[in-house]
């Protein structure tokens, strides 16, 4: 567990060089006259060139099955691959359009959206998440506790459950509709303010 929590951590940091060189891609994309020339652009097919070269390097090197990759330039999506495996064992190619689970990766969608409203003013950060989510009310561990507010929530100081299920392994995801439900007979926790 400890190799492989150390293989991640190194992944994590060249993914970092890959992100720079995506982060340049993109600035090169930016510049180009339109979006629908930017295949063409011989800086950018060279900036994709690179990129994949390296990538498939890193995927040799460090025995990765498979990865997608994707570049926004100006809200564009502008290039897309996909490179080795989404299904090692049936040789099931990794495609742009292969499904992955977010999990945590989306907290920080989540967090940037919500700093956006934030800022236009639409919300503030101390606002009870009930304000907006009406469904969203558990049953209070005690008679003085507050509601939920949105910054409990992108700070992860809310005290609820990191887990309800066992949803990330049976791939048995709750509804909406199930979530509201199994919200609505959900213990809150004490919460020190």
């Amino acid at each position: 567990m400890a190799q492989t929590d150390s293989r991640m951590r190194a992944m994590t940091g060249r993914a970092g060089a890959a992100v720079m060189i995506l982060i340049a891609s993109a600035s090169l994309i930016a510049q180009a006259p339109s979006p629908h020339h930017l295949a063409a652009d011989p800086d950018v097919q060279g900036a994709e060139r690179l990129f994949s070269a390296w990538l498939e390097g890193q995927m040799l090197d460090r025995g990765l099955p498979g990865v997608a990759v994707g570049v926004v330039a100006d809200q564009d999506l502008v290039w897309t691959a996909g490179f080795g495996f989404a299904d090692v064992n049936a040789k099931a190619p990794m495609t742009p359009a292969t499904k992955f689970r977010m999990a945590s990766h989306s907290k920080l969608f989540t967090a940037i959206a919500i700093m956006q409203l934030r800022e236009q003013g639409k919300l503030r950060l101390d606002d009870p998440v009930a304000k907006y989510l009406p469904w969203f009310k558990g049953k209070p561990a005690g008679d003085d506790d507050g509601p939920i507010t949105i910054e409990q929530l992108l700070s992860h100081s809310s005290g609820l459950q990191r887990e309800a299920g066992d949803h990330w392994t049976s791939f048995q995801f709750p509804t909406a509709d199930e979530l509201r439900r199994l919200f609505a007979d959900r213990q809150l926790p004490v919460l020190f303010q």
